[in-house]
């Protein structure tokens, strides 16, 4: 069995520093990569180095939050509209994390492929966003490589301006990806390892683990999804509130601000003789482009918050709530799949999880370790009381047995060999691959301890008959043949003072009293059965049983030498014996002969 649980050490006391010193680290290479080149003048923007860098070595979750904080103090300290491109910001995060994941920095064709990608995120998105904003042509850093296409006479302002700022882009974010790689390559190993912070609320899990859970199917819609639908429903609705009356408020203050403009100026152009009557305020077609400008704006801010609010959702909720259940959930499914031998290390498993949650899914996990641990000691004090009765049963069992031998003074070990020449022949077949479809572990188990029963018929034979020195006459072998069937009766009486689930290995015994001396030739007794309509424990127990008399000493003979018996049984096979049986016996005589001479 897997461990779940990640033996490794974290130091989750230090993670808020690591996380702080992170953002704020990556926030002041986004700053200096973009002044650095403002300074020079350099037409890149080298502003998401410290998004990409922060990324590859902590994850999405400070990676976004460089992202759109770079935005937000830009636009306090520099440009009042910077935060309109926290979009942008925030999915060059979330993308440098997937591609860091999936090891694409290690394939130079894959980088070209990120990079490329990043230039339709930054670039693509970014000229629709500035020349939505601005208007296209404006002062950005592929202004004069769009003068250059545009001045071509080839393409329109908005064409030249996607081709513009998509090269620019991509160049720019080839020299990011570089740097970031550079830092990330520099950063000590057991540095990066404690700057990748989990928010763990249990023991960390394998990489293994989380990956199962998260491929898991659920039955409608993943707890995950429904975090997703929630956050989006109420950022959405905020939003959408937000956007729509901010803007109403917007267009108002440009139309009355248009008036009360107009109608100062006219006030002041009567007072110095000039005709300002024909002026007017901004125009319907001017307005509503304002408005257009501004509610694009706002949308953008929107995208660029519900990403990073939906992202710090979903990578705290998958800490706090969905891993913790997820890990219960597999963890409770491997302890009651489990089989006897693993149950304890399961439950052991279960207790290493720790959930520390301190809400409700705590109490939960509390709770259902309370009652793994019962149900341990409760199968382990079951499987004690089991042992008992099963070694209490074998003991009955071999008590009759040899109540039946001490009255047959010739038979000696008989019934303890004959039981192990069956697991013998059992074993064999299995190997072998014969009845593997009747062959359980259980039938196996029911065969080789209801051996010992297989004569216990005889208890109702005459001392006379089983003792007698000389051959039986017919009438007396009349009467010896019945053993079988009075054997099958005491089995039966006992059964039928026990309940059907629990007669178990007693079905057997009954098969085994019954037609172990039926011949597969169907000459045998006592209901002269033939081929496969002989249970197969009888059949098995045949050749145990003719083996074993063979080579031990009687009343009425000598015993037979081990290799002569051997050939009895081979040449028996097809008329007395099952052939396959007789096979998987002759196939395993190391084993039988040290059954044979002990």
């Amino acid at each position: 069995m897997v461990n779940i649980v990640d033996d490794r050490k974290v130091n989750s006391g230090a993670r808020g520093v690591y996380l702080a010193l992170m953002v704020f680290g990556g926030i002041l290479m986004n700053i200096c990569g973009s002044k650095f080149v403002g300074r020079f003048e350099i037409p890149l923007y080298l502003d998401s180095v410290g998004t990409m860098t922060v990324s590859m070595l902590g994850g999405f979750l400070p990676g976004i939050f460089v992202g759109f904080f770079s935005s937000f103090l830009n636009s306090i300290f520099t440009d009042s509209v910077a935060i309109s491109y926290s979009m942008i910001n925030v999915l060059i995060a979330i993308l440098t994390t997937v591609f860091y994941e999936k090891k694409w920095f290690k394939d130079f064709y894959k980088i070209i492929l990120a990079v490329l990608i990043y230039g339709v995120v930054g670039g693509v998105l970014g000229a629709i966003l500035t020349g939505i904003i601005y208007g296209f042509g404006s002062e950005t850093a592929s202004l004069n490589f769009l003068k250059i296409i545009y001045e071509s006479g080839k393409m329109s302002a908005f064409q030249a301006a996607l081709i513009a700022d998509y090269v620019v882009d991509v160049a720019d974010k080839m020299i990011s990806v570089l740097i970031a790689l550079l830092i990330t390559f520099i950063v000590p190993a057991g540095v990066r390892d404690r700057l990748n912070v989990k928010y763990w609320k249990q023991a960390p899990l394998t990489p293994e683990a989380v990956q199962t859970m998260r491929s898991g199917k659920s039955r409608r819609i993943s707890l995950r999804m429904k975090v997703v639908i929630l956050l989006t429903l109420a950022t959405g609705l905020v939003a959408f509130c937000a956007i729509f009356i901010s803007t109403m408020l917007f267009r108002d203050a440009i139309v009355q601000t248009g008036k009360n403009t107009v109608h100062i100026a006219q006030e002041i152009g009567s007072y110095s003789g000039v005709d300002l009557s024909g002026i007017s305020p901004y125009s319907e077609e001017e307005t509503g482009r304002e408005v257009f400008k501004f509610a694009t704006r706002q949308i953008s801010l929107f995208i660029g918050l519900y990403i990073f609010i939906l992202g710090v959702g979903i990578y705290m909720s998958e800490y706090h709530l969905i891993l913790p259940i997820n890990t219960m959930a597999l963890s409770s499914s491997r302890f009651s799949d489990g089989s006897e031998e693993n149950l304890e290390k399961t439950a052991k498993m279960f207790e290493e999880i720790k959930i520390g949650t301190g809400d409700e899914i705590e109490n939960m996990y509390d709770a259902l370790l309370k009652m793994i641990e019962a149900h341990v000691a409760s199968v382990k004090a079951l499987k004690s009381r089991n042992e008992t009765i099963t070694a209490l049963q074998n003991s009955i069992i071999y008590a009759l047995a040899d109540l039946v031998e001490s009255r047959d003074q010739s038979t000696g070990e008989h019934v303890k060999n004959t039981a192990e020449y069956t697991k013998i022949i059992m074993n064999e077949m299995i190997k072998e691959g014969v009845y593997t479809d009747l062959l359980t572990p259980q039938f196996v188990s029911d065969v080789y301890h209801s051996a010992p029963l297989h004569d216990v018929g005889k208890i109702s034979i005459s001392d006379n008959f089983l003792n007698k020195p000389g051959k039986l006459t017919p009438e007396e072998f009349t009467i010896m043949k019945t053993h079988s069937k009075e054997g099958a009766v005491i089995i039966d009486k006992v059964m039928s003072n026990l309940p059907e689930q629990d007669a178990g290995y007693l079905k057997e015994a009954k098969n085994l009293a019954m037609y172990h001396h039926e011949r597969w030739d169907g000459t045998g007794y006592p209901m002269g059965l033939k081929g496969e309509e002989i249970p197969l424990s009888a059949r098995i127990m045949a050749v145990a049983d003719v083996f074993d008399a063979l080579i031990s000493e009687r009343s009425y003979k000598k015993a037979f030498p081990f290799d002569e018996a051997i050939k009895i049984i081979k040449e028996s096979s097809g008329t007395h014996f099952d052939p396959k049986v007789a096979q998987a016996f002759l196939n395993a005589l190391e084993e039988v002969r040290k059954i044979a001479e002990v």
